[in-house]
């Protein structure tokens, strides 16, 4: 992705005020909804043009029933945007883009070290099962089975 920085900066704007940062399963992602097309438009062109638009007819009492568009940019395209536009964001949005950067690296920098809720996979913190080489978290088994029993 090669963007200018007039680009850089109109993405960073409209991602302050309309984006959505989020992880989901360690996949950073940004979200992009609004009821404007073509900026929904420009935006998937600049960033990930494959990506596709979704159409959500609205639904607001009261007032004209606008379409809203929403467009996702996901995992490493994710990451290259966020690290691009962090200079540009405001506090609040800086602080949460830094937090999904700094998870996504230590996620994928200790990829098998960990379960997928965060507890270390050490030998006294896990079991391997037998045939697949999978690694089972000790803590989550307790949990679940701690989940089950009161259910």
């Amino acid at each position: 992705m090669i963007l200018t920085d007039v680009e850089i900066a109109w993405i960073a704007g409209l991602l302050e005020g309309e984006g959505c940062f989020a992880t989901s399963k360690n996949c950073p992602e940004i979200m992009l909804a609004m009821s404007d097309e073509d900026v929904i438009r420009k935006f998937r062109d600049l960033t990930v043009p494959t990506n596709t638009i979704s159409v959500i007819q609205g639904n607001r009492i009261g007032r004209d029933s606008k379409p809203m568009y929403r467009v996702g940019v996901y995992a490493k395209s994710a990451v290259e945007l966020m690290e691009t536009i962090l200079p540009y964001m405001g506090i609040r949005r800086a602080i949460k883009i830094s937090e999904i950067l700094s998870e996504y690296t230590r996620y994928h920098e200790h990829k098998g070290n960990f379960c997928k809720h965060g507890h270390d996979l050490t030998d006294s913190n896990s079991y391997t099962i037998r045939g697949s080489g999978q690694k089972v978290c000790k803590i989550c088994q307790q949990e679940w089975n701690a989940k089950r029993k009161g259910a």
